[in-house]
């Protein structure tokens, strides 16, 4: 039993730091595949909305359970490495995790709607921007901001023109058609421009209007802030430290004692 343990320690410690760092050589040989799987489920779900309503492409089915598959057993792995398991389960990436494989078994003919849950699988990627390490070596704190501020634009765009089409698609007389409209009418909505041209209609509609202007307002700026804090720190020659004495933040980058 002493051995048992001892190798479902260690090889739950391996597949730890292979799924969760980059510390290992095989590590930074998966995590591009993790990563790359993830970016083409993204563009997976687009391809799914564009297809013509009741098609059945067997290629695109075939991807959708291989994507589906592979997060299963991606998620599965994540619980296994974990020596705390409930905390992982309800953590942010836990949960973001799951909803990336739930959806597969909501997506009915009565709530195609659901689908949209799909695109939180774009929330999985903030994974990578924790901190400046990546695969091909470390970038600068302005970068990974910068980096970001584009993430969360693209992210607010990406969840919020699915959520529109699917609320929107249905309704008699509505002006989203297609999910170009529903792109074009989330970054017109979302950079204020406001056309008019392409308004929605439903209550749900309406409703994910709402939380998309102020999803806008609210993140953006604020990562948009930390970016501006970032450069007026190095422009300043000041790195951040907090001191214990006095309780400062801001010091010299030769700075050694108080």
């Amino acid at each position: 039993m002493k051995v048992d343990k001892k190798v479902d320690f260690s090889s739950r410690k391996f597949l730890f730091k292979t799924l969760e760092t980059l510390e290992t050589p095989f590590s930074r040989f998966l995590q591009p595949i993790l990563l790359g799987v993830n970016f083409y489920a993204c563009i997976h779900f687009v391809i799914g909305v564009c297809l013509t309503e009741g098609s059945h492409n067997p290629i695109y089915e075939a991807l959708e359970v291989f994507i589906f598959s592979w997060f299963v057993v991606e998620y599965l792995c994540r619980l296994y490495a974990h020596e705390k398991r409930l905390r992982y389960i309800f953590s942010f990436y836990g949960i973001i995790d799951l909803l990336s494989i739930v959806p597969h078994f909501l997506d009915t003919n009565s709530m195609t709607f659901l689908r949209a849950l799909r695109t939180l699988r774009i929330l999985r990627f903030l994974r990578y921007l924790e901190n400046e390490e990546f695969f091909f070596g470390t970038i600068t704190k302005t970068g990974l901001q910068v980096i970001k501020i584009l993430y969360t634009l693209v992210t607010l765009i990406f969840i919020s023109s699915a959520a529109i089409y699917e609320c929107e698609r249905l309704s008699s007389g509505g002006a989203i058609s297609s999910y170009f409209d529903s792109v074009y009418f989330t970054v017109i909505t979302l950079t204020t421009v406001g056309y008019g041209d392409i308004t929605p209609l439903t209550d749900a509609g309406k409703m994910v209007t709402i939380f998309m202007i102020l999803g806008g307002v609210i993140f953006i700026p604020w990562q948009a802030g930390k970016l501006i804090k970032i450069i007026l720190v190095l422009a300043d020659e000041k790195r951040e430290v907090n001191c214990n004495h006095c309780g400062l933040t801001r010091h010299d980058l030769d700075a050694v004692h108080c």
